[in-house]
């Protein structure tokens, strides 16, 4: 997964400055991003403070570490989910 060049912080705080009214595209142009970034940032971190969308990476990191290793140990063939 591509590392993003953002902090938390820095996510939540451009995402609060268009909640609170500065228009989306100048948002986005001062923080050098695209307005997809942001609505795909807003979709994901909405809402969340920055110590829980550090938690957030933290629980889907996780998740997909565990799926990993239980695909990992799982018999070749047997899998309904994996051909």
């Amino acid at each position: 997964m591509k590392k993003t060049k953002f902090t938390e912080a820095q996510i939540a705080f451009i995402l609060k400055q268009a909640e609170d009214g500065t228009p989306v595209s100048e948002v986005c142009r001062k923080a050098g991003i695209s307005d997809a970034t942001y609505y795909n940032w807003r979709k994901k971190y909405a809402g969340l403070m920055p110590s829980e969308m550090k938690r957030l990476k933290q629980v889907s990191f996780l998740v997909l570490h565990f799926m990993f290793r239980l695909l990992q140990k799982w018999p070749t063939g047997s899998c309904v989910f994996v051909k």
